[in-house]
């Protein structure tokens, strides 16, 4: 799944890797009525730790945010 993909690079502190798997994964959760990815998405977002400062994250996070979560 993208989120673990996505997971993996925060754990490799590699944004590249975050923005591409996290972006990727934010197009169905957009689309997705069950909420799955949008929560998967939203666990990834306490994890960015000190990524967060990088501008790329900081701007998913936001879109992580506004995700809705059923």
């Amino acid at each position: 799944m993208l989120a673990n993909l996505a997971a993996v690079g925060v754990k490799r502190k590699d944004p590249e890797q975050v923005v591409a798997y996290t972006r990727e994964a934010l197009r169905p959760a957009r689309e997705s009525s069950s909420g799955y990815v949008a929560r998967r998405l939203q666990a990834l977002r306490s994890e960015f730790g000190p990524l967060a400062r990088d501008r790329r994250i900081a701007e998913l996070d936001a879109e992580i945010k506004a995700l809705s979560v059923t």
